[in-house]
């Protein structure tokens, strides 16, 4: 039954299509033929010229894909094989290449394997990606299917252009072509297509702390979760507030919950965010969950994580127990942390 259609989404992370192959080359045959002849040279057989223009498409599709990848900034690579492919062009994020399959051609868009995917596309690194770049993993795996899709579609639609028809898998062995685009909607498809993949790369090659700043308190919930599940607690602190002093004390959220004055870079002062020690009850109470709080954290982490290249979450309470899913009250409870005391000017700094 011969090798069936063609398609691979490699791992969630990609697709294909398929170029169709010129079927009929022997209608240029004769007036190939009879140029030959006029130049002094023997024709070709059939065959000699079936070859010569197969060669030719060959070259002239991957004119196209290299001008497709420009399109959207990938740089052409020496020509090797990577994932069953002859890789053309990449960017940081994305490959493209084109495969023979039987008589036809199959172009792909795949990406590294450090970002392939699960059937319920998750991906599986999601807590490196998470780490590295502070973004909630599905955002990343979401905008890189968006851009492995605007890419595929710009790669068809030029190939198309250039004279090939395209084709996609309907079955095992049955395939669909793809309409042409109106000329009127061409030029309007390709520039949203771009935008769509260029849009895409400016946002996930963003600085963490960018990132962080710009993704907002869901994104730094999800984010500060995976973090301190993957690297420990430790490595974020709970704001409290305090009669005493003039900035959130910081609060190790371990067993003893010690609290300190952390780095000056990093406190936030209560004037600043709109909050008061008013109503206190006892020493100290947990810093509110308010919007201002919740910017000021972010900014914090973010200028921690610009100094030192590792993230330090500062949050409130209530928002460290719903990041971490933390639900045991007691050992939480503002009346057990120990007494804070007045404020001792020389015994200021991190304290972890």
């Amino acid at each position: 039954m011969g090798a069936g259609v063609y398609s691979d989404n490699f791992n969630g992370t990609g697709s294909t299509f398929i170029v169709d192959c010129v079927l009929d080359r022997e209608e240029g045959l004769e007036e190939f033929n009879a140029q030959r002849e006029e130049d002094g040279q023997e024709p070709f057989t059939a065959q000699e010229h079936d070859e010569l223009c197969s060669q030719d498409e060959w070259m002239d599709l991957k004119d196209a894909l290299l001008e497709a990848g420009a399109s959207v900034g990938l740089t052409p690579d020496r020509e090797s094989w990577e994932r069953g492919f002859m890789k053309l062009c990449s960017d940081e994020y994305f490959s493209l290449g084109i495969r023979s399959w039987e008589i036809d051609d199959i172009v792909g868009v795949w990406q590294g394997d450090d970002y392939e995917c699960n059937d319920s596309g998750e991906l599986y690194n999601a807590v490196e990606i998470a780490c590295e770049s502070m973004i909630d993993p599905q955002v990343v795996a979401n905008l890189r299917s968006k851009m492995a899709g605007a890419l595929i579609e710009i790669a068809r639609i030029i190939v198309q252009e250039s004279g090939r028809d395209c084709s996609f898998k309907t079955s095992g062995y049955t395939s669909a072509r793809y309409p042409l685009l109106a000329e009127a909607e061409l030029e309007s498809g390709l520039a949203d297509l771009q935008a769509i993949y260029k849009k895409g790369r400016d946002l996930l090659s963003r600085s963490p702390a960018q990132a962080l700043r710009e993704e907002g308190v869901d994104n730094y919930r999800k984010v500060m979760s995976i973090y301190c599940e993957e690297n420990g607690v430790s490595k974020s602190s709970i704001g409290y507030v305090s009669t005493g002093y003039p900035e959130v004390l910081w609060g190790k959220p371990a067993d003893d919950l010690s609290i300190n004055e952390f780095d000056g870079d990093i406190s936030l002062a209560l004037s600043s965010i709109g909050v008061t020690p008013e109503g206190a009850q006892g020493d100290v109470s947990p810093l509110p969950e308010t919007p201002e709080v919740m910017k000021a954290c972010i900014e914090a982490t973010a200028s921690y994580l610009e100094r030192n290249k590792e993230p330090f979450f500062c949050a409130p309470l209530a928002f460290w127990q719903k990041a971490l899913s933390i639900t045991d009250e007691p050992l939480l409870a503002a009346h057990l942390l120990p007494n804070v005391g007045d404020p001792d000017p020389d015994d200021a700094g991190p304290g972890f």
